[in-house]
Order: structure tokens, then C-alpha cells, then sequence
């Protein structure tokens, strides 16, 4: 409880001089505004607390400053790039199918040029050597690591940035071409680890079967053997080739029959391993996919253009930063 009750009185007092003079009530008594006591008492007493008004989710939306990194957009490729011929530096294109917006700022419109370049190139390797490596254990198949580096718009306004293709399970499944892409954890473009697997897996699987056939038929039975995995390579060239096959493979089904029925030979699974390749990882215009930032990005344009000086390599909330060599020579511009 206070030692002080404050309480204001409405009635103003008339003096000798008909002056009215306010007056407080403390503990009963009537004191004059200037009294020790009430002066005590308001030093003491805490200002009224002013209740801030909170932002609501949708006003920090419309105010946001920057997009985090694991932010993504979606591009579409317009380059065409092989794992088995790609080097790292190539360049990539591609464009925004969507617009790019920081909160209610428009920085990039739909189809706005995003440009980037090769990171990591792994080329396809036979099944055999998958099979007996450490690195890439497993996988036969090419990868592609691309990131993108800056956004053009039709203003020729150049947003650096970092990001590469985000993780996702498929983005491609063409059975015409025989390619079946996905994104791994690494934002590399290759053949997703599970459809290698499961083709080896399903390869062995069958031939483990059909050589216990043949062997429990005697001669007859593994003279069979060959012919009756060759048919099952005519009929599924991918079978054979543990990998999808495109339909514009030519003579597929002859290819598929050769290796089904050397397989079927004794120890033509092992040669079977070191003949066939794992599928290369292709991008064709058209494929699209979500690219993810991997650091903080405001929409701040850079100075210039990221290929005006190719070895500008440091780039830092859309502001291109020379090597420090340079800097004095662009000071002098």
C-alpha cells in the first residue's frame, strides 16, 4: 500500500482574494499543490505507460528489407549443359518465371534474364566402378552443380546474388529422352541416387534368380539363361542398361538383348558392370525448377555489370568489390 493517497479534488477553494487555488487530499489532510508532501508524492509516483502499438504480420511483410537466405524463386533453363562436356566456369541463362518481390517492392518482373555458371561437373562412369570406388560410391551417374550470380531485368538493372537450384526429388521425367533428373542436398543436378539403385538392385535381383534356374536345370537350363535375359533386355532396354532408356535411342532393343544375354553369360554380369555408363546429367531449355538463395539478399544493384571485370569474384548485398589491386585503378575513373 502507498504511504500517500492521492486523490485530486474538483472543488477549488476560495481564498481571501477570490483567487482559486487547487489542493490535493493526502492522508486526510487538505495540503496546497505546493507542499512538500505532494511534491514528494509526484516525484515518487511513475509516469502513465504508454501502450506501443505492435506491427501486424502483414505490415512486416509489406516492410521487409530483404529476402533470408533459403529463400527461393523459380527459373527456367535456357541453356543446354552435359555433365560429359561441361566445364566448370561455363556459363549458365535462365529466367524468372515469376516476379521477384521484396515485401510490396517489385525488384525483378517475370522473365527477367538470371545468369550463372558452372560450380562442379562429375562425368558418368561405368557401373562397375561405382560399384568398387569409395568416392561416389554407388553412383554411376554425371552430376551438374551450377549456381546463379545476378538477375538482369529489360532495364539492364544487374542484382548480384547467390544461389543455387534447391534440394528436389524430380524435376525432370522425360521417357522420350530417358531422362529422369532430380536436385540433391548439394543443389546438384544428377540422377536421382534411389532410380540407380533400384535399377542395379532389380538388375542382380533377376539375374541371381534366373542363374539359380538355370543352374538347378542343368545344361539345358544355363544354356537358357542367356537367351532368357536377352529377351528381357529387348523387352526393357533399361533393365539391361540399369538406367532409363530414351525411345530415341536407336536400336534400343538389339543393344538391350546384346547385354541381357552377355549378362546371362558366367560372369557376364561383371562384364555386363564394365561395359554399361551411367546416364549424364543434361539441362535443356525449358526445365525448371526452384533456385534458393544461400545468403541474405536486399534487390540493391551492383555498380556494374558481374562480367565487365571477369575476375570480380566478392559480392556483398549488390555492391561488386574488386580484388583490392583494382581499387585504386577505379577510383581514378
Amino acid at each position: 500500500m502507498h504511504f500517500f493517497k492521492k486523490a485530486l479534488l474538483s472543488t477549488l477553494l476560495a481564498g481571501s482574494f477570490g483567487a482559486f487555488v487547487p489542493v490535493y487530499a493526502v492522508d486526510g489532510e487538505t495540503l496546497p499543490l505546493t507542499s512538500p508532501a505532494v511534491l514528494l508524492y509526484e516525484a515518487a509516483s511513475p509516469p502513465p505507460a504508454v501502450q506501443e502499438a505492435q506491427p501486424s504480420v502483414q505490415d512486416e511483410a509489406s516492410h521487409q528489407e530483404a529476402l533470408q537466405e533459403g529463400a527461393q524463386f523459380p527459373v527456367e533453363i535456357d541453356s543446354t549443359l552435359s555433365s560429359k562436356t561441361a566445364q566448370i566456369g561455363d556459363p549458365v541463362e535462365a529466367h524468372l518465371t515469376g516476379d521477384l518481390n521484396i515485401g510490396d517492392h517489385l525488384i525483378a518482373p517475370k522473365g527477367s534474364h538470371v545468369r550463372g555458371h558452372v560450380v562442379s561437373v562429375e562425368k558418368g562412369r561405368k557401373v562397375l566402378r561405382a560399384e568398387l570406388s569409395r568416392h561416389r560410391w554407388l553412383k554411376s551417374a554425371g552430376e551438374l552443380g551450377i549456381q546463379f550470380d545476378e538477375i538482369i531485368t529489360d532495364n539492364q538493372e544487374h542484382y548480384p546474388l547467390l544461389a543455387k537450384p534447391a534440394r528436389q526429388a524430380r524435376f525432370v521425367k522425360d521417357n522420350e529422352e530417358g531422362r529422369v533428373l532430380g536436385i540433391n542436398n548439394k543443389g546438384e543436378i544428377v540422377s536421382p541416387l534411389s532410380t540407380q539403385v533400384k535399377s542395379q538392385a532389380v538388375h542382380w535381383g533377376v539375374h541371381i534368380a534366373v542363374s539359380a534356374g538355370g543352374v538347378a536345370g542343368g545344361p539345358i537350363g544355363l544354356g537358357a539363361m542367356p537367351v532368357a535375359l536377352g529377351c528381357l533386355g529387348a523387352v526393357s532396354p533399361s533393365f539391361a542398361y540399369m538406367h532409363p532408356v530414351g525411345k530415341n535411342v536407336s536400336h534400343r532393343r538389339i543393344k538391350g538383348f546384346a547385354l541381357g544375354f552377355i549378362s546371362g553369360l558366367p560372369g557376364g554380369g561383371i562384364v555386363c558392370d564394365a561395359i554399361v555408363r551411367g546416364p549424364e546429367a543434361i539441362i535443356k531449355p525449358g526445365d525448371h525448377f526452384e533456385a534458393e538463395f544461400q545468403q541474405e539478399f536486399t534487390g540493391e544493384p551492383s555498380l556494374m555489370a558481374a562480367g565487365e571485370l571477369s575476375d570480380f569474384t566478392n559480392t556483398v548485398h549488390g555492391i561488386v568489390l574488386p580484388p583490392e589491386g583494382k581499387i585504386a585503378a577505379l577510383d581514378t575513373l
